[in-house]
């Protein structure tokens, strides 16, 4: 089901789209494990969790908490983190297990940085053997790229890596030109910023275009993304936004004011598209 914000006594029936701006992890790409002994699981937890504890037992290392480390634990250092990046998280993670020296801003840590590149190496893999797309995702990319006037474009908080191994391990290339797309690399903030939706926006637009033209169109764009962070990032560079409920139930995503609909599938948004395209 779709479900539109409602202001007061008036219902803010949206726009057809003219393009979309798509979120990736657990908007087009399932983030849980679908199969297998890790089933239910979190790839970003399950890669997380490895690491540290391939981390926790280096010599330089040696740390209990990480050799240990649980998933509610990996959850908990992902919600704190001061970023929400894989930097951020793998900081914090150093933080909260008190390896000296490491403090969860401190990104650039020598330490934090073979995080990161060992986390990055694990979940590649994982995203490979067990990663997929959420049912729907190539309908509604189809969809964007046939039935609206600019097509798809991706703004994603993954690395350029992460997202070209999804890009080509699930045949996206049929749907995204990958000059529509803005990864954390390319990025010089993240979500909930305007930047990441705002730049990915414009890959769609002519360069032509003039301020108040481009304003026009890109408030006419539906930005999808699944977390209420991400959802402010889109509101903020002024698209339409629309809430992906895979994580949060869609009702309960309705309460956030970045939020103008919201949506239970990926599948939602095609029947939301083509019941305002009959009324126009």
């Amino acid at each position: 089901m779709y479900y539109i914000r409602r202001l007061e006594n008036e219902i803010k029936v949206p726009e057809y789209p003219n393009g979309f701006v798509w979120d990736v992890d657990d908007t087009l790409l399932n983030s849980r494990v679908a199969r297998g002994p890790y089933e239910g699981q979190s790839l970003h937890d399950l890669s997380r969790v490895e690491a540290a504890h391939i981390m926790g037992g280096q010599a330089g290392i040696n740390n209990e908490y990480l050799r240990t480390l649980t998933t509610a634990q990996s959850e908990e250092a992902f919600r704190t983190a001061a970023e929400h990046s894989v930097a951020g998280s793998l900081a914090n993670l150093l933080a909260m297990a008190g390896v000296p020296g490491v403090t969860a801003t401190d990104m650039h840590d020598e330490r934090v940085l073979e995080f990161v590149a060992l986390r990055q190496e694990i979940h590649l893999k994982n995203i490979r053997r067990w990663g997929g797309l959420h049912s729907g995702a190539k309908a509604a990319l189809e969809f964007g790229l046939r039935h609206t006037n600019l097509g798809n474009a991706v703004s994603t908080t993954q690395t350029a890596d992460e997202f070209e191994v999804v890009y080509d391990t699930f045949g996206l290339g049929r749907f995204i030109n990958t000059g529509h797309v803005l990864t954390y690399d390319n990025s010089f903030n993240t979500k909930p910023f305007a930047e990441p939706y705002r730049r990915a926006a414009k890959t769609l637009l002519s360069a032509s275009l003039r301020r108040h033209e481009e304003e026009s169109i890109i408030s006419g764009m539906w930005g999808v993304d699944d977390s209420p962070l991400g959802l402010q990032s889109a509101r903020d560079a002024r698209l339409t936004t629309v809430g992906m409920g895979s994580r949060v139930p869609a009702t309960e995503l309705l309460n956030f004011d970045q939020v103008d609909v919201a949506v239970d599938t990926l599948a939602d948004i095609i029947i939301l598209a083509k019941s305002l395209h009959r009324r126009n």
